[in-house]
């Protein structure tokens, strides 16, 4: 699913956009017994449950041996399957590179093989939608995982056999994925889990608020003007005491710096201004004075009063609300940060919230695989309650206005469709 829509796609400045997505919940059941895969006209990606993480042959290569991994998510061929009937109820897994090859076993580690061959073949066990148990025929053992945290530390990893009980902690769960989102058209009234924000890296960091070396051409006010919908703050310390928080870049002492009850009272303006609009500030925070922290958010007019706290209104059990319901609410500021929960102030850590993939495509932007940027929290985590917003990160590290206008536009919505939005079986918007 996915809303291709261009111009939002080309509202981006200096830096590069984050895109916040919806995810279908699906819940957990029990495995029965099946006839096979459901009946797909193309190759899929078989992605682990628990960790997120794609079935991957060894470099991609095609030769009898290659070790069958675990590994991050990047669209190529190598982690792309189909299915073909053997015999009895039991199919090959053949590599859409070369379909003579198969997922196959040497003994209990998983590798590729000669479709045919000893231990190439494998039957189904539904879990849930899309999502199977896959067992070596009229036997108890389970193509599994053998961790079950995700992210690139974790890619690299030999897949093997497993019991039973071992499969079913997740790690023998496998998503059957389709390569590409199916696009679609959002309702009227989206829930914010439905919702796509244009969200701006380091927005604080900008040629417009005085910094020297800038992701950002055009202030953070100018940048809600015209159209942007979440903000990236690097929030730290002053430098004594009684010097209040600093929005800075890595160091605040060189490239410029800013009070961040300034940045915050950009935002709260903006709103009161425009009552349609819907904001969610995101903080990479390095303030170690907690309280200091809430009492200058809570000294700014009118931010209490905006802000939408998913704690409070009981987002975990009910789900996330419609914007028309926020906007009723007039609660219509989220901020989550990546170091605690400031209950007085409704900032919430992000980590129980959300879904992000790493933050950087490096420096030339050669990494497009698609990975959670917390091991822990695969892209696809899903929750009984609610659906975590995903934030999808698409930039440098060290973003340029000329690299923004490459990595944005046509580039963002490839990636999206056919590499993060499989990756975390969510819609990147």
């Amino acid at each position: 699913m996915f809303n291709r829509d261009r111009r939002s796609m080309r509202l981006v400045f200096a830096a590069v956009a984050a895109l916040t997505a919806a995810l279908v919940n699906v819940l957990p059941g029990a495995a029965v017994a099946t006839p096979g895969p459901p009946n797909r006209l193309g190759p899929v990606q078989m992605q682990n449950a628990v960790n997120g993480l794609a079935v991957d042959a060894e470099a991609g290569d095609m030769e009898e041996g290659r070790k069958i991994l675990q590994f991050t998510y990047g669209g190529r061929h190598g982690q792309q399957w189909w299915f073909e009937a053997a015999t009895g109820s039991s199919y090959y897994l053949k590599s859409n590179v070369n379909g003579a090859y198969c997922i196959g076993l040497d003994g209990t580690l998983a590798v590729l093989k000669l479709c045919g061959g000893d231990g190439t073949t494998w039957e189904f066990d539904k879990v849930q939608a899309d999502t199977y148990l896959l067992k070596t025929p009229g036997g108890e053992e389970y193509l599994t995982s053998p961790t079950t945290a995700g992210g690139k530390s974790n890619s690299g990893v030999q897949l093997t056999l497993g019991s039973r009980a071992e499969a079913d902690t997740g790690r023998g769960h496998w998503h059957l994925t389709d390569l590409v989102l199916e696009e679609y058209t959002p309702p009227a009234d989206p829930r914010l889990d439905q919702a796509t924000f244009l969200t701006t890296h380091n927005a604080f960091n900008s040629y417009g608020d005085g910094f020297v070396f800038p992701n950002q051409s055009r202030s953070m006010a100018t940048q809600l003007d015209e159209g942007v919908r979440g903000m990236m703050l690097d929030v730290y310390d002053g430098s004594e005491p009684e010097d209040p928080l600093r929005m800075c870049h890595g160091t605040c002492v060189v490239g410029g710096n800013r009070v961040f009850q300034d940045g915050l009272a950009d935002i709260v303006t903006f709103l009161q201004r425009d009552a349609d609009a819907v904001v969610t500030v995101f903080i990479e925070d390095r303030v170690t004075d907690r309280a200091k922290m809430a009492s200058e958010m809570a000294a700014i007019p009118g931010l209490k009063e905006l802000v939408f706290d998913p704690e409070v209104q009981e987002v975990a059990t009910h789900g996330w609300p419609t914007l028309s319901q926020m906007k009723g609410l007039d609660k219509r500021l989220l901020i989550f940060s990546d170091h605690s929960d400031v209950p007085e102030v409704g900032v919430r850590l992000q980590r129980n919230w959300t879904v992000e993939n790493f933050w950087s495509m490096g420096g030339l932007a050669g990494n497009k695989d698609c990975y959670t940027r917390w091991d822990e929290i695969p892209l696809t985590r899903q929750e009984p309650g609610f659906t975590r917003l995903f934030v999808m990160n698409q930039f440098r590290d060290a973003p340029t206005a000329i690299t923004a206008a490459i990595d944005n536009g046509d580039s963002l919505v490839d990636r999206a469709l056919n590499i993060c939005g499989p990756a975390a079986r969510k819609t990147p918007n």
